[in-house]
């Protein structure tokens, strides 16, 4: 039997085995805590905020959702959408610059680039990293490509992944609301963030005074389509047109470039899971002592997530590699 049909008939195996998948917005998460924990974290140090992360936030929601495998999505290196334009999320620096007296910035990204690789090496935990992909780009790749017969849920809180219910068998759980977004058209809500923009990352609305109200005005009476049709004087697209495409390329998860999606693609594949192993020699290294106190409750918790050395990794790798 040739090696592609062997892969054929273990991908067919694997995606019959229904898993559940949960997929975290790591930089999500711990803005959440920092903001939240600001002043604990000024008098204790980042060290308290790893402590959040993993045994209030990680591991909590492993307990509360018992997944199958678990994916944190991180942004890693600078953003493919800063090429596009420079007003993507320029706001930051001024938004950090106003928290400085409460929040040391640099010592953040210094810890959170640790944290990032200290997952990767002490946890089974699936946290690809592939330069200029955002956590949103990484878990909205999985939520679309991973077998579509497997539950996901994703954690955020960012209105950015309400467009990710359209794929099969997603769920989106908000940290906000402490629990799922229901009741939402994610075709139409991209929609709407497409004309209004995003203040959170910086992106106008198409036409100044144009708010959700009017946006599904819009979209409602067919007015949309005429706007977007229209030209100007030279025959070119009208402003909103222009707006409108600008926007559209970066809000819409399916137009990430296709070169960064295979990269992620092929990371996916040959990335090596940890085993867990060094949890312990980690607990003790980062004095997280609430965790060491209740060692056997995260170990159960992560239990059922380190590798077994079986075909299901096979089956998994074959899987990923045949998505086009």
């Amino acid at each position: 039997m040739s090696g592609f049909f062997r892969c054929l008939i273990y991908c067919v195996i694997y995606n019959r085995h229904m898993k559940k998948v949960l997929l975290i917005d790591l930089g999500h998460l711990a803005h959440r805590y920092l903001y939240a924990k600001s002043a604990d974290i000024k008098a204790a140090g980042y060290g308290y905020l790893r402590l959040m992360i993993l045994g209030h936030g990680i591991f909590q929601y492993i307990s509360q959702f018992r997944p199958n495998e678990v994916y944190i999505g991180v942004d890693y290196k600078k953003s493919w959408r800063k090429e596009l334009t420079t007003i993507y999320k320029a706001q930051r620096a001024g938004l950090r610059e106003k928290s400085s007296d409460v929040i040391d910035w640099d010592g953040f990204y210094i810890f959170m680039e640790d944290f990032v690789h200290e997952l990767r090496e002490t946890f089974p935990f699936h946290t690809p990293l592939v330069p200029h992909l955002e956590a949103d780009d990484v878990i909205g790749w999985l939520a679309k490509n991973l077998p579509a017969e497997h539950e996901k849920i994703l954690v955020s809180g960012d209105g950015d992944y309400v467009q990710m219910l359209k794929y099969p068998n997603v769920k989106l759980w908000s940290p906000n609301q402490k629990g799922y977004v229901s009741g939402l058209d994610p075709e139409r809500e991209l929609m709407i963030k497409i004309i209004c923009g995003d203040k959170s990352d910086n992106i106008p609305g198409c036409r100044k005074g144009v708010g959700e109200k009017k946006a599904i005005k819009l979209i409602e009476s067919g007015e949309l389509l005429k706007l977007l049709n229209e030209i100007d004087g030279d025959g070119k697209p009208c402003e909103f047109r222009r707006n409108y495409d600008r926007n559209m390329k970066l809000v819409d998860i399916e137009l990430v470039p296709a070169g960064l999606n295979k990269r992620l693609q092929e990371h996916l594949v040959t990335y090596e899971l940890a085993d867990g192993s060094k949890f312990y020699d980690y607990l003790i290294k980062h004095r997280l002592r609430e965790m060491i106190d209740n060692i056997e409750k995260f170990r159960n918790i992560m239990r059922p997530l380190i590798p077994v050395k079986d075909m299901s990794d096979i089956f998994k790798k074959c899987h990923l590699r045949s998505i086009s």
